[in-house]
């Protein structure tokens, strides 16, 4: 599946590049913001992106300053990052969706949700936080900003390397590469001195999709206890966590939760309630693409915040 690359323009005149495939439900994803590109991703992450399609109208997009967007636009203030949310729906045509984020994508997605409550009928998070204070005194976090400033390659060769957790040399190089694809240095310092500004404590109430919050026990960035504080500030959140860090089982975790079947009328919870939901053991889908089976550590890991 070769993805067409559309554009779609912000309020502030930045173009978004965006890619739409699949007939289902409509499910947005909120970019993964250090590894993010809509033509690379379907390559480089083909076990998320190809089954999320077969079960989804699946809407992929770069933030502004990574990908294939404006590269030369490095705004990465939350505000910036809605008006990109903001100029894909809009291009689309959306009125309701569900909406996927991933780690530092997390803050971006529970603001449009608490922003713009009609229009986000399931959100979905992984591995996400609520502020700086919940990762900033990590001893990977702390790693991160010593090699920031340091030779580029061999920050993403580190990084890969180290907080991957990949020992292959061939592999620690094709995802070292795919992340200086995705974004320069001068926008990495810029998002990393952004995403310190960024706090959602107080529109965790406001939220008012049916959402679900998936955190793994092995996170090296954020313990458990992040995710749970996360679920708990949202009206009605459903919790779980998982020993899922290549993310095999996540198609399977949306599509029970927020596929076109599930979504049936339930018996009124308690306002405020966080609820551990348990799900069959479905292994993720085997994909084969290029003829060749997906490799397992090509699934996107912890990302760097710096």
């Amino acid at each position: 599946m070769e993805p067409r690359i559309q554009y779609a323009k912000t309020s502030d005149g930045v173009n978004i590049a965006y890619a739409v495939a699949g007939d289902g439900p409509p499910l947005v994803r909120v970019p993964l913001l250090w590894i993010s590109h809509a033509q690379r991703d379907w390559e480089m992450f083909p076990n998320l992106c190809f089954p999320l399609a077969q079960a989804f109208r699946l809407v992929l997009y770069d933030a502004r300053g990574t990908g294939l967007s404006d590269r030369d636009a490095i705004d990465f203030s939350m505000e910036a990052m809605v008006r990109d949310l903001e100029a894909v729906v809009g291009r689309t045509g959306l009125e309701s969706f569900r909406l996927l984020a991933l780690h530092d994508g997390v803050p971006m997605a529970v603001t449009y949700a608490a922003t713009f409550p009609d229009r986000v009928s399931h959100l979905i998070v992984v591995d996400g936080w609520t502020k700086p204070s919940d990762f900033r005194s990590s001893p990977v976090q702390e790693a991160l900003v010593a090699l920031v400033d340091k030779d580029w390659t061999v920050f993403t060769e580190t990084f890969t390397r180290v907080l991957a957790g990949i020992d292959d040399a061939h592999m620690i190089g094709v995802l070292g590469e795919h992340m200086r694809a995705c974004i320069e240095p001068e926008a990495c310092r810029a998002l990393s001195a952004a995403i310190m500004n960024y706090d959602i404590a107080a529109l965790l109430p406001h939220v008012r999709a049916q959402t679900l919050v998936l955190h793994n026990n092995s996170n090296q960035y954020n313990p458990v206890r992040v995710g749970q504080k996360l679920a708990a500030g949202i009206p009605d959140a459903r919790f779980l966590a998982i020993d899922d860090p290549n993310y095999k089982r996540l198609v399977a975790l949306v599509e029970e939760f927020a596929g076109a079947a599930k979504v049936q009328p339930t018996a009124p919870r308690e306002v405020g309630a966080v609820h551990t939901i348990l799900f069959t053991e479905i292994e993720g889908p085997q994909l084969v693409a290029g003829n060749q089976r997906t490799p397992q550590h090509l699934a996107p890991t912890g990302l760097p915040r710096t």
